[in-house]
């Protein structure tokens, strides 16, 4: 299930099940070595490459600060950007080639390195790393997650494609100087306030009468707190449309951190509460087969599959039982072979030998295996079952297949009057992105949105029961706040969708879109 954030303008990513869908590569990533010439200037060859910049003849220069010779660590930023010069920063035992966008932040002697701190302000800065092979750092980008970056050689080029802040460690020449000075005992022994002891609570009985704290309030996990002013008007129906939302939105909490596993858990305990029999049919299923999951003994597990392997082991033959066939006499038709009588029975045995190497199987290993028998349907089931499937997948899709028709009669039976004028403005601003904006002039709540989206390359197609039905829950939607969604179409086409909204206050059904694709405006 996608997650979702919230704010005053909430992203939603969205990628229809269609063939090609796919997304934008990471630009993150740690860009390969790249040459100087793509920093901005010409390749250098010869032993120029190795060269910094000069400065101009003539021009007095200030001694280079020695950062190695210091033995006790501390901040050294001011110090160390007087050795920036002409855009390299000596390092004396290295140096950094930078961009007038890329600056020097902080630089703090540890007990083993030069820690420096980078702020890249322009997106697509290369910088040159010149004697810190192996060198180790991190690269923060604004709006992506953090890399790591090395030095793998020397030189080394980086590029960095996005703004953000790079932390990066040189080495000290001599390590053992500062750590002995770390290990020096202080001058004065450093004064340290006594820290309280805090009483024992069980030994404080409250007496008759005492009034007893008040307990915080509960924060449900799928909803607003109540300090957002929000309150369901049925706590169990915003629960399971939270839960089952195939994007959702909640006010004060980023949902796109939520994992899987997450959404599946809740789904299923809100389902056991909600008062349709399909959904609680699927739901206790679940249930029940999470914790007879749980219980499993590999041990005993174990046991049972090698009795089972000795009893196969010991099975034989009766006399006249059918063992095979063998060629016939001169060409002449296969003549069947029955058994004297006790012999042993192929078939069982290798059966027997199969167990025991499941048997022979780890713990984890082992029950991962029964849990995947467990999944399977077999002739009983299919036979003599109750209609549910043994299938975990298939018992959750179940779940909220039977959800959405049971939430979806609720909040229309549950909304408010009709509305006279669209509640809801749906717009294109790229090829794969949507934005709805709640348009009522008011806030709306327990808001339900059910949409059907088609990709055609008509303006004039008007069927949309081909397209991919999905449903929305918005706990609490504010006038004019947008609401981000992201559809990768699988080629370049015209938008068609259907939005009905059902919200506490307001209803507004079959509010028809077409969006053309802004970057093929021409396209029919």
């Amino acid at each position: 299930m996608t997650q979702h954030v919230a704010g005053v303008v909430t992203a939603i990513t969205i990628c229809l099940g269609l063939s090609g869908c796919g997304s934008k590569p990471d630009d993150t990533k740690s860009a390969p070595d790249v040459p100087a010439a793509e920093a901005g200037g010409s390749t250098p060859t010869g032993t120029e490459k190795a060269k910094s910049p000069a400065p101009p003849a003539g021009e007095p220069t200030k001694p280079l600060f020695d950062w190695t010779q210091l033995s006790a660590p501390g901040d050294v930023t001011e110090q160390v950007r007087g050795n920036l010069r002409h855009g390299t920063l000596d390092l004396i035992v290295a140096k950094i080639v930078l961009t007038p966008s890329v600056q020097l932040v902080k630089a703090e002697i540890d007990p083993k390195s030069l820690v420096l701190t980078i702020r890249v302000d322009a997106p697509d800065q290369v910088v040159r790393f010149e004697g810190m092979a192996g060198a180790l750092g991190h690269y923060s980008p604004q709006g992506a997650q953090v890399r790591p970056v090395s030095i793998p050689r020397d030189p080394h080029s980086e590029r960095f494609q996005r703004k953000g802040v790079l932390m990066i460690g040189v080495r000290h020449p001599h390590p053992e100087r500062v750590q002995v000075a770390l290990n020096r005992p202080p001058a004065t022994p450093r004064f340290e306030v006594p820290k309280p002891t805090r009483p024992d609570p069980s030994q404080y009985k409250p007496f008759p009468g005492q009034p007893e704290d008040p307990k915080p309030p509960k924060i449900d996990p799928l909803l607003p707190e109540p300090g957002s002013g929000y309150t369901p008007r049925s706590e169990v129906f915003s629960q399971l449309a939270a839960a089952v939302s195939y994007q959702y939105t909640m006010p004060g909490r980023d949902t796109t951190k939520w994992s899987k596993e997450f959404w599946r858990k809740h789904a299923v305990q809100a389902g056991a509460k909600y008062p349709d029999p399909g959904v609680q049919k699927y739901a206790s299923a679940i249930l029940a087969r999470a914790k007879a999951d749980a219980a499993l003994d590999p041990a005993s597990l174990r046991a049972e599959l090698l009795n089972k392997a000795e009893d196969l082991g010991r099975r034989t033959l009766g006399y006249g039982t059918l063992k095979g066939y063998e060629p016939g006499v001169a060409g002449g038709p296969d003549r069947p072979v029955f058994a004297s009588g006790n012999e042993p029975d192929p078939s069982a045995q290798a059966e027997a030998q199969r167990i025991r190497r499941i048997a022979q199987m780890g713990d984890a290993e082992l029950r991962d295996w029964a849990i995947r028998q467990r999944d399977q349907n077999g002739f009983e089931d299919l036979l003599f079952g109750n209609g549910v499937t043994n299938n975990r997948e298939d018992q959750y899709k179940n779940l909220v297949t039977d959800a959405y028709k049971a939430l979806a009669a609720e909040a229309k039976k549950a909304a408010g009057p009709a509305s006279k004028t669209p509640l809801v403005k749906l717009t294109r601003p790229d090829s794969s992105r949507f934005t709805l904006r709640n348009t009522s002039g008011r806030t709306l709540t327990d808001v339900w949105l059910s949409t059907n989206w088609a990709f055609t390359r008509s303006e004039k197609a008007n069927e949309f029961g081909r397209g991919n039905g999905m449903f929305l829950f918005i706990p609490v939607w504010k006038s004019n706040e947008d609401v981000a969604l992201t559809l990768i179409p699988r080629e370049p086409s015209v938008l068609q969708t259907v939005v009905s909204l059902y919200a506490r206050e307001a209803t507004f059904e079959n509010d028809r879109f077409t969006l053309p694709d802004p970057k093929n405006p021409n396209l029919k």
